[in-house]
């Protein structure tokens, strides 16, 4: 590369960043299912641990209604949740678009520094999103709290995101997948069971009710005279999940899982090894669910920024151009004007209806921005088409019936495709399943279905690679 490369910036602060050790041989499926367990409970631990030094604020809470697809608790160590990982890989994006940075692969060097370059972004982004959370006054005024406060609040949290950066590139290096993927569907799960069995009571507008869906609905087909209204209050109570909420989860869980089975086999064979016949796999959502983790961020984080904006500057009319909200109780602030509102999935099929504007702006925002990142991540990632080419080149892996030189040819005519189709379906899927209404948000649902599935995929897969090394001596490839 000529020119300026960020990765020479990074050099020589490169030996101070601490690292996970890469494995001296390839990691037992049983390793790998130990470490990821081992992961989760530090992170369930984490998320349970309330942060030291706050003090009572009643500032609204500005990101409530996506905390569950952040991995996020508030209050506790796990205020940022993954967020700090997201925002190190759009950095690494930005940067990589603007000629700015450049990774030659095979090179252990650069490969290094921008491991390197990662781990100081999202301690960077770790520390500036903990410094904006308790100087915007989520823990307290800035009187209430005093210096000393002050300081151990960002100190915790930053801490807190370093150990998340830690549990992901420990992930990747010896468990099953990403981590970013297996926090947000814990958290998710989370918030389904709590949703639907949680026996905690919380005042309503028509008296207290119990929080968990089913609980609810028993207790006022009970207590209520009129089994009808019990019935009406059961399905389409507010704020609170009902089950009309169960019943779009389990229908959108079901087309997820139906659209998730959707690939092309294309068949291989290692010429290293006689008879060692395999598929690769180019599935329909290729780029797996990042594409929407990526947009649900950029937009959880424009809202949160356009909304601390608003409280303070509220009668500007340059900032209510970017965002207006209105609260709604329950430390909950809605969307009501601006860029913000526009790109908000609707609250109901009341407000579709009513406003069609905003549906279709919402759609169409949704769509391509989806097929867009889906298209982004695939170049950023280790799995675009030439990538695979130079693995299945080192594996000694053709195309059966196909020459070596072939190979970059067939993965383009699959890959790119796969890759922005896939992004747009991802998209159309977490429409479908916001205006259905499913427990959480629709890029939630997708997030929980697609990392069950690819976790039941790499476990599969970790089975498979085993069982091959038994039938053919001496096989160290991997399967797909």
């Amino acid at each position: 590369m000529t020119g300026f490369n960020v990765l020479e910036l990074v050099r020589p602060a490169a030996r101070l960043v601490p690292r996970i050790q890469k494995p001296v041989r390839k990691v037992p499926l049983q390793d790998k299912v130990m470490w990821t367990f081992a992961a989760l409970v530090a992170f369930l631990v984490a998320g349970q641990v309330p942060l030291y030094g706050m003090m009572t604020s009643s500032t609204d809470d500005p990101i409530a209604m996506v905390r569950s697809m952040m991995a996020s608790n508030r209050g506790t160590l796990m205020e940022l949740g993954v967020t700090p990982i997201i925002n190190a890989g759009l950095l690494i994006q930005f940067l990589t678009m603007m000629n700015l940075l450049e990774v030659e692969r095979g090179n252990d060097d650069h490969i290094a520094l921008h491991q390197a370059l990662e781990k100081i972004l999202g301690m960077v982004a770790t520390f500036g999103m903990a410094f904006i959370y308790v100087f915007s006054g989520s823990y307290g005024s800035l009187s209430e709290l005093g210096a000393g406060n002050f300081v151990l609040l960002v100190a915790q949290l930053t801490l807190a995101g370093i150990l998340i950066l830690t549990l992901d590139e420990m992930l990747s290096e010896y468990g099953l997948g990403s981590g970013i993927s297996l926090f947000i569907a814990v958290g998710l799960a989370e918030a389904i069971v709590w949703g639907t069995l949680s026996p905690r009571t919380l005042p309503t507008p028509t008296g207290p009710q119990y929080e968990g869906a089913i609980p609810n609905a028993m207790y006022q087909l009970i207590t209520m005279s009129d089994k009808i209204s019990a019935l009406r209050e059961a399905f389409y109570r507010s704020r609170l999940v009902n089950l009309m909420n169960l019943l779009a989860t389990a229908v959108v869980f079901l087309v997820v899982t139906y659209f998730q089975g959707w690939r092309v086999e294309l068949p291989i064979t290692y010429s290293r090894y006689r008879g060692a016949n395999s598929t690769y796999p180019v599935k329909l959502f290729y780029t797996s669910v990042m594409p929407i983790v990526l947009q649900g961020t950029i937009v959880s984080q424009y809202r949160h920024i356009t909304q601390v904006f608003y409280s303070k500057f509220g009668t500007n009319p340059i900032i209510r151009m970017f965002g207006e909200f209105m609260h709604v109780g329950g430390g909950y602030q809605i969307p009501v004007g601006g860029i913000a509102y526009y790109i908000s999935r609707p609250n109901s099929v009341t407000e579709m209806i009513r406003d069609p504007i905003h549906t279709l702006v919402y759609a169409l925002f949704t769509l391509v921005s989806a097929s867009v990142l889906s298209a982004m991540w695939l170049q950023m990632g280790k799995n675009n088409p030439r990538e695979v080419a130079k693995s299945f080149k080192q594996q000694g892996i053709v195309f059966i019936g196909s020459t070596d030189r072939d190979t970059l040819k067939r993965l383009n005519r699959y890959i790119p495709i796969a890759a922005s189709c896939g992004g747009m379906c991802l998209g159309a899927l977490t429409i479908f399943a916001d205006f259905m209404g499913c427990i959480g948000s629709g890029t939630g649902m997708l997030l929980a279905v697609g990392t069950t599935y690819e976790f039941i995929e790499a476990i599969k897969k970790g089975a498979r690679e085993e069982q091959m090394k038994i039938q053919v001596p001496g096989f160290s490839g991997s399967l797909f």
